[in-house]
């Protein structure tokens, strides 16, 4: 069946949405939920098919996290289905609900959404490179404080999540999530992460 033929190219062509060995992001998660802001940088190190070697560090105040997440992106849903600790460069066992406990810091989620608020279309500058969004406002509950989510969406982003921000009525920022850095390196040659910005 020509079905069968065209399957493995057809895979290949969407499989990890432009990601690529070398490929990398830092995003910030701040705001009052938390002490003080946590980095959380990601970088492809490996491509096999649809799985992605991904090599991720969390810098909470000075506390260092790394780990070493296969993902399974099959048509896009960037799926963990494997998790390992990275110690010294080495893999240690590890389960893909340590990366969900550690994941679950960088969020947080308010307890009623009772409105949307509005939506427009924005492009954002990373790193020079310029990227459409949607951003979409509502009007959410916090514990017992009225507050504003702004997310940011952007179809088919490599990385998923573009950012977010939830807002009191005060004005004080409970959360915000941002890009702080994306762009390529070449792991042949160990480039800085920051000389490789794009």
């Amino acid at each position: 069946m020509k079905g069968d033929e065209t399957t493995p190219r057809d895979l290949n062509a969407p499989e990890t949405h432009g990601r690529a060995p070398g490929d990398f992001i830092v995003y910030r998660f701040s705001g009052s939920f938390r002490k003080a802001p946590l980095t959380l940088s990601e970088r492809v190190i490996a491509k096999k098919g649809t799985l992605l070697t991904i090599d991720l560090s969390a810098d909470n105040d000075g506390k260092k996290t790394e780990l070493r997440l296969t993902v399974d992106d099959a048509g896009g849903k960037n799926e963990v289905v494997r998790v390992a600790r990275l110690v010294g460069g080495v893999e240690k066992a590890a389960t893909i609900e340590s990366y969900e406990k550690l994941m679950a810091t960088t969020v947080l989620a308010a307890d009623e959404n009772e409105a949307l608020l509005g939506k427009e279309e924005i492009t954002l500058d990373l790193g020079g490179a310029p990227l459409p969004c949607r951003k979409t406002s509502y009007r959410v509950r916090v514990g017992k404080k009225q507050a504003t989510l702004r997310t940011l969406e952007s179809e088919g982003f490599a990385w998923g999540d573009v950012g977010g921000e939830i807002t009191s009525s005060a004005g004080k920022t409970l959360y915000r999530a941002e890009i702080l850095e994306l762009g390529h390196t070449d792991l042949a040659k160990g480039s800085a992460v920051a000389d490789a910005t794009r």
